[in-house]
């Protein structure tokens, strides 16, 4: 399967034409009617690159449909029901100077389109960072988890492509490499595997020291593992990592979101969200 793209690619952008447009001139920029072509959306944030704090009032613009937005105090815009292709985007404010940059949309995806503004252009040169977020994590809330667990340092957030790029071939083993897991197996070729929350709460058992035996797991919002149950499933048994296209761990009460807590919650969770193969991106060249 081809991985989700949903880490940022940053590119730099100097004052002058956006990179790429050399090779979008004279070409038609949207692809043609598919029935594979679904809509997706485009949306991000401006920010002073010097300070990094949200720049409100900056229009931008998708040049070649002439939709625009403008952003809000915390210097976020989005396009909704956008159609997969190549689009030129820019952004201007009174007081920065004028940024834009060529960008492809993929089919049924969100594509991340931050600007990061410099009053002085010789100083400093504008910024433009794309990212490509799978829309199923977001529909489900993945994105806007993360960005709380960054600011809080609660909760770690895996994608598809920090699994892939371990080799992985066991949910179970990449999870015991992250700090509060340990990956225990009783079967040959380190098979059967289950994970205990060491940050829980202790486990009941003979081995309390160890903490909570697999926590809640969560499949695509069903939970399909109780923790410290009587018999503990292994999450190899409902789920590949090539499957995977996002995980969020929580390693004990405090780092739970409401949705995953409650009175099942006091040894954390592991929610695993499933999705289908990322369509193949054309590469653009500059």
């Amino acid at each position: 399967m081809t991985a989700f793209v949903t880490q940022p690619v940053v590119v730099n952008i100097a004052p002058g034409p956006p990179a790429g447009w050399d090779i979008a001139m004279g070409v038609e920029l949207r692809n043609p009617a598919s029935p594979y072509n679904v809509p997706g959306r485009i949306l991000g944030r401006a920010v002073d690159r010097r300070s990094g704090r949200p720049v409100e009032a900056v229009t931008v613009t998708l040049v070649d449909e002439a939709q625009q937005r403008v952003t809000d105090g915390n210097g976020r815009y989005v396009f909704d029901d956008v159609d997969p292709g190549i689009y030129h985007v820019a952004a201007e404010h009174l007081a920065y100077e004028n940024i834009d940059q060529i960008v492809e949309l993929p089919s049924d995806r969100t594509l991340q389109v931050n600007f990061e503004l410099s009053v002085d252009p010789i100083e400093l040169e504008p910024l433009v960072v794309t990212a490509v977020r799978e829309k199923r994590l977001e529909l489900q809330g993945f994105y806007e988890r993360r960005e709380l667990g960054e600011l809080s340092g609660a909760g770690v957030f895996v994608t598809r492509d920090d699994i892939q790029d371990t080799g992985t071939i066991r949910v179970t083993h990449y999870l015991g490499r992250l700090p509060g897991l340990r990956t225990e197996c009783t079967g040959r070729g380190n098979n059967n595997c289950v994970i205990r929350m060491t940050r829980g709460a202790p486990s009941l058992g003979s081995r309390a020291e160890w903490g909570c035996m697999n926590a809640n797991v969560y499949v695509d919002g069903v939970r399909v593992i109780r923790d410290n149950a009587e018999f503990i499933d292994s999450i190899d048994n409902f789920v590949t990592p090539s499957e995977i296209a996002g995980i969020e761990v929580y390693r004990g009460p405090s780092e739970l979101p409401a949705e995953f807590g409650g009175s099942v919650g006091r040894c954390g969770a592991i929610v695993i969200w499933t999705g289908p193969a990322s369509p193949r991106r054309t590469r653009i060249r500059r």
